[in-house]
């Protein structure tokens, strides 16, 4: 059985850490390899410039979620769907 494990949360939801069991073997532990797909710009005029901040989604962005079978992939993307992220924490 897979179980997926993300502690990252807002306003940082991207700087958690993914693991990934299959039954009691950790086969995936790593921080920081997941990314918004979520924006944040400024819009008008520049005296009167407005924060814009749009909702994205958690993306696994790891160069070794390929090697993963898509079985694993869908239940990262699962669980990732589950975490509220924007682009506006960070900055």
């Amino acid at each position: 059985m897979i179980e997926v494990v993300y502690d990252g949360d807002w306003p940082s939801a991207c700087m958690g850490r993914l693991k990934i069991f299959d039954g009691p073997e950790l086969i995936y532990d790593k921080q920081y390899c997941c990314h918004s797909s979520g924006r944040v710009y400024l819009e008008g005029d520049p005296d009167e410039w407005n924060w814009v901040l749009e909702d994205g989604d958690l993306i696994w962005d790891d160069e070794d979620a390929s090697q993963f079978s898509v079985e694993i992939q869908e239940a990262v993307k699962d669980k990732l769907s589950e975490v509220h992220v924007c682009c506006g924490g960070c900055i």
